[in-house]
């Protein structure tokens, strides 16, 4: 049920709707073991009428994004500043360092060591408490564009490292949230996994009129 870091290449999800209402259809992440300190955030949200679809595709793997929040909870937007590459299997990219220079915040090269296998997002004493939003995000393709959609994040403290163990869940669902939203998924209504079968680029997944997911 869950995609490593290290996924690689494009990926599609197409999402159809064929219940009797207009929906938002969404997509988002959680960690494979959730940190109460790490939040969702919709990756994908596309607003569709009943008999239409829209589709959300990535490239790549996932990255380092941080955000300029002071606020960061269920609700609130999220919109990524800067984007950093990350792999759990490089120990060169396997963590970053987020610093505060000039008035300004910045990814750079981490300092310190990252353990095998995860990925971490190290502070160091430039970095006020509480004014940063660090996490993952997901390289989105969009309109022949690609530019990176925050989508697990948690507020930064000062001369801290946050470890994060690459096993990420894929989620959709559908309601009135928006790309950039914080959500909690423990609250979200009707959340259905999506699982990319081995070697597979596209899944589609379809809405029924009785607004239960299957996938085609």
């Amino acid at each position: 049920m869950y995609v490593s870091d290290n996924v690689r290449g494009r990926h599609l999800l197409e999402l159809r709707n064929e219940s009797a209402n207009l929906y938002n259809l969404c997509v988002y992440q959680t960690l494979s073991q959730q940190k109460g300190d790490f939040h969702s955030v919709v990756c994908f949200s596309a607003r569709c009428h009943p008999q239409t679809r829209s589709t959300f595709e990535w490239s790549g793997a996932l990255r380092f994004v941080w955000a300029h929040m002071d606020d960061v909870r269920p609700g609130a937007i999220c919109r990524a500043a800067q984007d950093w590459p990350c792999d759990s299997a490089d120990r060169e990219t396997n963590g970053v360092a987020l610093i505060r220079e000039h008035g300004a915040y910045r990814f750079d090269r981490a300092a310190r060591e990252t353990p095998p296998g995860s990925l971490a997002i190290h502070t160091d004493g430039t970095v006020p408490n509480g004014r940063v939003a660090v996490g993952l995000g997901l390289p989105l393709r969009e309109d022949g564009r690609l530019h990176c959609l925050p989508s697990l994040v948690t507020s930064v403290a000062p001369n801290f490292t946050h470890i994060l163990e690459p096993s990420i869940n894929f989620w959709i669902t559908f309601g009135d949230y928006e790309t950039g939203e914080i959500i909690d998924p423990a609250l979200v209504n009707n959340p259905f996994p999506i699982v990319f079968p081995a070697d597979a680029r596209m899944v589609r997944a379809v809405l029924n009129e009785r607004n239960e997911w299957h996938i085609e």
